[in-house]
């Protein structure tokens, strides 16, 4: 009796010890004390308190590398999550490149439509490569920086356009506009630019904030207007994700839609602020009066076709026209 009390109360103490955190790995070229940086801080105290401390968010800030390199950690199991950015989610899903053609979405609102019409679209692609995506986020606007004023889509005619190494589809869509398209690694742009390898890039404001030590010596303009939408999304591999227990998962997928939502109002407010910084460090900010918005708009949306065609699938185009049909005057 002595012993089988015994083997009881072992048996109980083994059962009484809490199960071992699950640790996910978090990747993001963002810099830890940036927006992204403090809300992946946020996320990570919030998913160690709603799963009780059973997952915990490890996060890796700018130190490994573009999202090439992120991505390429994800499918050896180095990482178990990435943020990316749109070029970073059209690797998983070339068609989130759709949304990089300017001005095919003009407003905070249109995104909003246009990203709830798209989510299953999406998400379907990126789970077909073996990814989850846990949330989407809006980061703001992209705009067009150069070396000498644009305000129409006949300025772009021969500026040298930097865009990312392999994408082939940007490649096609700017050169359609008569752009030469140049491939530059991220950390090579600046450079390239203040030394005439470049003579334009796309880019968030903030970004360029954050490197505007690299090119206040040289005269940068910024056409006022929005390009495309900058979004992000957290990604995990299915197979890390499959590791948090099915009960946890919709806690934590509703605290990391939080973050975001969070994330993108930051973005807002701080992106008004970066151009209004910016100019008064030497940016020029080119107007951009109602005729040449409605070139723009004919440029690249009446015409689109000769962009885009035979690039992205018909459902895509389709579930983008639906979303913003009746709010465009």
């Amino acid at each position: 009796m002595k012993r089988c009390m015994t083997v009881i109360a072992l048996a109980l103490a083994v059962c009484a010890i809490p199960a071992r955190a699950q640790t996910l790995k978090l990747g993001t070229i963002a810099p830890e004390n940036s927006p992204w940086g403090n809300g992946l801080k946020r996320l990570a105290a919030e998913w160690k308190r709603v799963s009780g401390g059973s997952v915990e968010l490890r996060n890796f800030y700018g130190t490994l590398g573009d999202e090439m390199n992120i991505l390429k950690k994800m499918k050896v199991g180095g990482l178990d999550i990435g943020v990316f950015t749109t070029q970073g989610l059209a690797r998983l899903f070339d068609d989130v490149l759709i949304l990089s053609l300017p001005s095919i979405v003009q407003t905070d609102s249109e995104l909003t439509q246009v990203l709830s019409k798209l989510d299953r679209s999406f998400r379907a692609g990126i789970e077909a490569r073996g990814y989850t995506v846990i949330s989407w986020s809006k980061g703001g606007w992209l705009y067009f920086f150069s070396r000498k004023p644009v305000s129409k889509p006949s300025d772009l005619v021969g500026l040298k356009v930097a865009i990312a190494p392999d994408d082939a589809k940007t490649s096609r869509m700017l050169g359609a506009a008569g752009m030469i398209t140049v491939p530059v690694m991220a950390n090579d742009m600046m450079g390239q630019f203040t030394t005439g390898g470049i003579d334009a890039f796309i880019m968030s404001p903030l970004l360029v904030a954050a490197q505007w030590s690299f090119l206040r010596t040289a005269k940068v303009y910024m056409i006022d207007l929005r390009i495309a939408p900058f979004i992000g999304g957290i990604v995990a591999t299915t197979k890390g994700w499959e590791r948090v227990p099915a009960a946890l998962r919709p806690a934590l997928v509703a605290a990391a839609e939080r973050m975001s939502m969070d994330i993108g109002a930051d973005f807002e407010r701080s992106e008004t602020i970066a151009i209004e910084t910016l100019r008064k460090d030497g940016l020029t900010v080119v107007p951009v009066g109602e005729a040449d918005r409605k070139a723009w708009n004919a440029e690249f949306v009446t015409n689109r076709d000769r962009f885009i065609k035979g690039l992205f699938s018909k459902e895509i185009l389709g579930l983008i026209d639906e979303a913003v049909a009746g709010m465009r005057k």
